[in-house]
């Protein structure tokens, strides 16, 4: 999987996506919910960085100045572990879990999909054994549950989705 890094200018650019205007009515509302919960993350996360970077400096400068070499494995100021942003990729992958075309989370990982359609077929159905059918021709994966012999599906996928990290005018035609 790759990563995109998150500028501000990528984040300003994700916080004013009109999905409405590149999804099906229906569905636009739902992905937004789940992006704004990313983007709550996204946020959450960065705070809690600068608080780290600043609990860095401040041994930093109670050490002498080897903190911050001791941790990023090499003589780096806060300045420079502060700038220090990987290379834009072309893309990400995020998995959708769903249950009947209702998505139900956009996650990072597809095992951390599978989780959540895991969990609320066990709540549904306890008892009941589950196995993933992995359709490799559309990349859905579909959950199933089982009784014995009688194995049904229980309509909870998840599908890898590649999200592109800059608009590309030749794939749009």
């Amino acid at each position: 999987m790759t990563e995109t890094p998150m500028t501000t200018e990528r984040l300003a650019e994700i916080r004013s996506l009109d999905l409405l205007s590149v999804m099906q009515f229906s569905v636009a509302p739902v992905v937004s919910g789940a992006l704004a919960d990313l983007i709550a993350e996204i946020d959450r996360l960065a705070a809690q960085r600068k608080f780290l970077l600043g609990q860095l400096a401040k041994r930093d400068a109670e050490s002498g100045g080897e903190a911050v070499g001791r941790f990023f494995g090499g003589e780096q100021s806060i300045a420079e572990a502060e700038s220090a942003r990987p290379a834009p990729s072309e893309s990400l992958t995020v998995y959708r879990a769903s249950h009947d075309s209702i998505v139900m989370g956009l996650y990072t990982t597809r095992e951390a999909a599978r989780e959540h359609c895991e969990a609320y077929v066990r709540r549904e159905i306890p008892g009941a054994a589950v196995d993933w059918i992995e359709d490799e021709d559309d990349g859905v994966d579909e959950l199933a549950a089982a009784f014995g012999e009688d194995e049904r599906s229980t309509g909870h996928t998840v599908m890898a989705l590649e999200v592109a990290a800059r608009y590309d005018s030749e794939a749009d035609e």
